[in-house]
């Protein structure tokens, strides 16, 4: 059964609907060729900081092509609502064509964040913590990183 998340992004309620497989696939396939060069990258970096982080958040954007990102914004917006209010009361539209025209216009980081939070629940086995950490400690071993890294978090950020 394909889950279903409501996130809030600008105070815009959207309900995110999985991707079936046949079509996440397609998506999938793209979307780690654009993550392959920013993760070797990380790779070698000899030290995850903030500026390899941001080194390799910078090759993802460049890597992401025109055909792939709208692709992903066709795909991601037919699977996914947008709450509306108008005259009649509550509507959820599906987010595509005028709608998503409309709904974004002007708004370009909430268009970014909706994407970045409709691709994270699609994949999410692939960014979830537990795989990040696991790259992370991937390349701490690639890179013979000796330096201790606790085993367990020590609180929780307060961010979500």
């Amino acid at each position: 059964m394909r889950q279903e998340k409501l996130i809030t992004i600008d105070g815009h309620e959207y309900k995110l609907h999985q991707l079936g497989a046949l079509e996440g696939r397609r998506i999938w396939l793209k979307l780690i060729r654009v993550l392959a060069a920013p993760i070797r990258d990380l790779a070698s970096a000899g030290k995850l900081n903030e500026s390899s982080i941001a080194t390799a958040l910078a090759a993802v954007v460049e890597n992401l092509d025109e055909f792939t990102a709208e692709e992903m914004y066709v795909a991601l917006g037919r699977s996914c609502e947008v709450k509306v209010m108008g005259n009649e009361g509550e509507r959820w539209p599906k987010l595509e064509a005028s709608v998503f025209d409309e709904h974004f216009a002007g708004r370009y980081l909430a268009m970014s964040q909706w994407l970045g939070e409709s691709v994270v629940f699609n994949f999410a086995s692939f960014f979830d913590a537990s795989s990040l950490g696991k790259m992370s400690a991937l390349v701490r071993k690639v890179q013979g990183d000796k330096s201790p890294s606790p085993a367990s978090s020590t609180g929780t950020s307060g961010e979500s």
